[in-house]
């Protein structure tokens, strides 16, 4: 059964489908979510159609966190392989790079207003690397390597 969200941010109103009907819990989260990514748009200057995609991919990050643990998702345990592949599938063709630049932006975001901590943002960026668009290696964007102790065994 097909099912609609539909968030609202102050009147700005964003609405998708989705093949499973939404629960009052999970509408919260989802619009935490926007209202969230809705933040760090502003904070980097983006409108438009740029601000639009970053409400989306966080959207679908949203959703992809909650299918994992329904009632408490964590940003800190976001799978980004897993992300990048549902957003291949659902954005336009060649938004990729645009994508992930939201997300990075998300998550400095997050980091900056104290969402995250040092550790768990590094921990997610690292997790982006392999996605990371040309575009941001060329200026020498990099992730800063995790501490041995937070590697992946």
């Amino acid at each position: 059964m097909l099912g609609l969200a539909v968030v609202d941010l102050g009147g700005l109103k964003f609405a998708w489908t989705r093949e499973e009907p939404i629960e009052p819990t999970e509408q919260l989260w989802l619009e935490e979510a926007c209202s969230l990514a809705l933040a760090c748009s502003r904070w980097i200057g983006a409108s438009g159609d740029s601000q639009v995609l970053d409400i989306a991919v966080v959207a679908r990050a949203a959703e992809q966190l909650w299918a994992a643990m329904p009632g408490a998702p964590s940003w800190t345990l976001l799978d980004v392989d897993a992300l990048v592949e549902r957003l291949d599938v659902v954005l336009p063709h060649n938004t990729r790079e645009d994508a992930m630049a939201s997300l990075l932006a998300f998550i400095h975001w997050m980091r900056a207003a104290q969402l995250l901590s040092a550790t768990d943002a590094l921990t997610l960026l690292a997790r982006c690397e392999p996605y990371i668009p040309e575009l941001f290696r060329a200026t020498g964007y990099r992730v800063a390597p995790l501490p041995a102790a937070l590697q992946p065994s």
